[in-house]
């Protein structure tokens, strides 16, 4: 099977998109990519104080809002220099810049409370 019947097998398979949308869909994979929440959570859980600054992101083809990503500004080794580095960062209202803060770990979720079969006898199936 050549690449151009491949192509446009898979295009038949998972719909047609016009170019917009797939320069935004590109967009949302690069919103993913530039987040580094990941690496502040890692940063945290060692004990470091992390300074981030929350940047919006838009699609660079249809100027679309995407989402928004944590950008790492700096890593310290305590709160107090942590916090003097976020406060020397505030936001702009005007010029649309958000403030630095420093990260902090989110607590782990809830977990929902899970029914036993036996007792969710109203279960239709």
């Amino acid at each position: 099977m050549n690449q151009d019947h491949f192509r446009e097998d898979q295009d038949f398979e998972l719909g047609c998109a016009s170019e917009a949308q797939n320069c935004y869909q590109e967009a949302q994979l690069e919103l993913a990519r530039r987040d580094q929440r990941a690496q502040a959570q890692y940063w945290t859980a060692q004990g470091k104080f992390v300074v981030v600054q929350p940047v919006q992101y838009f699609c660079r083809a249809t100027d679309a809002f995407v989402g928004e990503y944590l950008s790492i500004r700096r890593i310290c080794e305590d709160r107090k220099s942590a916090d003097i580095i976020a406060n020397a960062h505030q936001g702009d209202f005007e010029t649309e810049t958000y403030s630095w803060f420093v990260f902090e770990q989110s607590p782990a979720p809830a977990q929902p409370h899970q029914l036993a079969p036996e007792e969710d006898d109203e279960c239709p199936f």
